[in-house]
């Protein structure tokens, strides 16, 4: 065999710390593949003042009667929410799965809601993780996060590894919380987002080079009176 030409060699050696870049960047399965190669763009959806994230909000996604629905159903079979990780006072709100409740009517409509977030993505449901809804009251926040899991952290990389990365955001505002309680981008120019009843939001969480995507950091700003109930899903780059 003959022996590799200098220019052979340089591109081996561009190869070899790509894939290193890659490999200290994130985790990635090949179905992510598919979805990295199509960029999303929802269906009467604004992008928002960003040219390195792509963060879309859209206008009555849901009807003032069926927030007021997911609202009534959910309030009460919340838990203290959680967070990786062991620090405190860093998420101070309630949550549960819409699956959890058992609630047969509650998870017919899951499923309907689902398929109209999934169709808005361009994203088949079965890379969806289960909706979640979370409530904020009074003197509640999550402070600043991303969705994304860190590789950099042994919990984090493992469940990037085996059970995928998160891929896209998407958050349904269900109801306008009296004072306070915006979800801010700290990291995005002038991206602080007042709910709005029935509005959504969602954003990317990788690059289109294949990196987490830090800049989608976020919190939810502390609810100063009354109390912010929304809906969040996330996506995997494999099918969960």
């Amino acid at each position: 065999m003959s022996e590799l030409s200098p220019e052979d060699n340089i591109f081996q050696e561009k190869i070899k710390d790509l894939i290193d870049d890659l490999n200290k960047a994130t985790i990635l399965s090949p179905e992510w593949m598919a979805q990295m190669l199509s960029s999303t763009s929802p269906e009467n959806g604004e992008k928002l003042e960003n040219e390195t994230v792509q963060i879309y909000r859209i206008q009555n996604f849901l009807t003032d009667e069926e927030c007021d629905f997911w609202v009534d159903k959910l309030k009460d079979k919340t838990s203290p929410s959680k967070i990786f990780g062991e620090e405190e006072d860093y998420r101070v709100s309630k949550s549960c799965t819409l699956a959890a409740t058992q609630d047969e009517e509650v998870i017919l409509k899951s499923l309907e809601l689902d398929v109209k977030i999934s169709n808005t993505l361009n994203i088949h449901p079965s890379y969806g993780e289960p909706t979640e809804f979370e409530r904020f009251q009074s003197g509640d926040f999550f402070k600043v996060h991303t969705d994304y899991f860190d590789v950099n952290t042994f919990d984090s990389q493992e469940v990037a590894r085996h059970q995928g990365q998160r891929t896209w955001t998407f958050v349904i505002y269900l109801n306008e919380p009296e004072e306070g309680g915006l979800t801010n981008f700290p990291y995005l120019k002038n991206v602080n987002i007042v709910p709005q009843k029935g509005m959504a939001i969602t954003w990317n969480n990788i690059t289109p080079d294949a990196f987490v995507n830090e800049l989608t950091a976020h919190d939810e700003a502390p609810v100063l009176k009354g109390s912010k109930n929304i809906l969040t899903k996330c996506f995997r780059d494999r099918i969960v």
